[in-house]
């Protein structure tokens, strides 16, 4: 046997069917993506209904995998540990929450639920803008989550002057809205900041379809039944109901299209699974 000639078409072989799940990945991904075409087509629908797009669509339908979570059970010495180092507390119990405060804060938790009211000053900062906000709010996400680029900034709502900004734990590149800061800021300084916590254990195994989200705006369309001018999408992976799950049960998380409106402080969340609105 000619060696040389068989390692040759060995090779070729090899090539041809690299180039062949190359094609083959390449359709797969087309199929799950939504062409200029179809978009520009549901933006000239959603138009006739009175909602109006204001940002880009996501393209990319592709199956995606549950998120394992298992919600954190707070303790009483971690609250200590994260905000109220070297300050002397009271504790007290009102109605099912435990409550810690100090000179400079209360902080009420239960499970993995946690807010934290800020003993504000008397002085009003003149030059309060979002921006000062934000920074005011950076520095408590840092000095509970510690230094780190777990969290990001998913949105920013302003109401009677004050800032409210929600930060996201990311996993993996997405969005965890069921671990999140919620810190609002005005121009005495940091107000509150309503915490959820869950650990986070890892995708599923198994990839499920998922809706477009131009069909996830013809389900909000559907459901708000009026004008609407949508200013951002975004996927978000949160529990599959309202209800959070006992602190001792581990779960799945399931993504979300959060669409954001103009004159609406909170998305609508349309299940990217199901195609319906929570």
């Amino acid at each position: 046997m000619d060696w040389s000639i068989a390692k040759k078409t060995v090779i070729i072989i090899l090539i041809v069917l690299n180039v062949c799940l190359f094609v083959l990945n390449r359709n797969e991904k087309d199929d799950f993506k939504i062409s200029p075409a179809r978009e520009k087509s549901a933006i000239e629908v959603l138009a006739k209904r009175d909602v109006y797009i204001y940002t880009d669509i996501i393209e990319d339908y592709s199956p995606k995998r549950k998120i394992k979570v298992k919600p954190i059970t707070v303790t009483r010495e971690s609250i200590e540990d994260t905000f109220f180092e070297n300050e002397d507390i009271k504790i007290s119990i009102e109605f099912d929450r435990d409550i810690l405060k100090s000179d400079t804060k209360t902080v009420s938790y239960k499970g993995n639920d946690v807010i934290v009211y800020y003993n504000q000053s008397d002085e009003i900062n003149e030059n309060f803008n979002v921006k000062t906000a934000r920074e005011q709010a950076d520095l408590v996400l840092s000095q509970s989550a510690g230094k780190s680029n777990r969290f990001a900034l998913l949105n920013t709502v302003e109401n009677d002057g004050e800032y409210t900004f929600t930060y996201c734990e990311k996993y993996k590149g997405q969005f965890v809205y069921s671990s999140r800061y919620d810190i609002t800021v005005n121009n005495k300084g940091v107000k509150t900041a309503n915490i959820k916590f869950c650990e986070i254990e890892g995708y599923s195994d198994d990839k499920i379809e998922i809706y477009g989200a131009d069909e996830a705006l013809f389900t909000f369309s559907d459901f708000i039944g009026k004008s609407a001018t949508v200013n951002r999408i975004e996927i978000v992976y949160d529990y599959p109901s309202d209800d959070n799950p006992d602190v001792d049960m581990s779960t799945k998380l399931v993504p979300y299209y959060f669409i954001f409106v103009m004159d609406r402080d909170q998305p609508y969340m349309v299940n990217a699974y199901t195609n319906k609105i929570k």
